[in-house]
């Protein structure tokens, strides 16, 4: 993932986040890198989904 961003590409991927409370869960991200005008990174936008309930229904027709 860190690859792909400092290189100025965008990561798109599955995987296990925490939540304040500690528990785990599944998300779907799309981050990107953003740039200032003089080309310096300055931050990451993300687009995020919490797919938990569809890993549970895939593992559950996986079995």
């Amino acid at each position: 993932m860190w690859t792909t961003l400092i290189s100025g590409k965008t990561w798109k991927g599955e995987f296990h986040n925490r939540r304040k409370d500690g528990t785990l869960f599944w998300e779907l991200a799309s981050i990107s890198p953003v740039y200032s005008d003089e080309g310096e990174l300055i931050h990451f936008v993300a687009v995020k989904e919490d797919i938990s309930a569809r890993k549970q229904a895939d593992e559950k027709l996986e079995n």
